[in-house]
């Protein structure tokens, strides 16, 4: 869970600002270029929001049960 935040963290990093962190590296170097198109920064950035909506919902809560 941990590292999925870190690399939504970067990939928003470089989606947001075009520079690359030290985690946006081979693929995900792509998504800097979506920084020249604002238009397009949200469709970038919902697979890795839904993602980790998907990860706080499969952790489970004090009870034992999913969130």
């Amino acid at each position: 869970m941990k590292e999925a935040a870190e690399l939504a963290k970067a990939a928003e990093v470089m989606v947001a600002e075009g520079k690359a962190s030290s985690l946006g590296e081979g693929e995900l170097l792509a998504l800097a270029a979506v920084h020249g198109f604002p238009a397009r920064i949200n469709c970038a950035l919902l697979p890795w929001r839904t993602l980790l909506e998907a990860l706080k919902a499969e952790r489970p809560d004090s009870s034992g049960q999913p969130a």
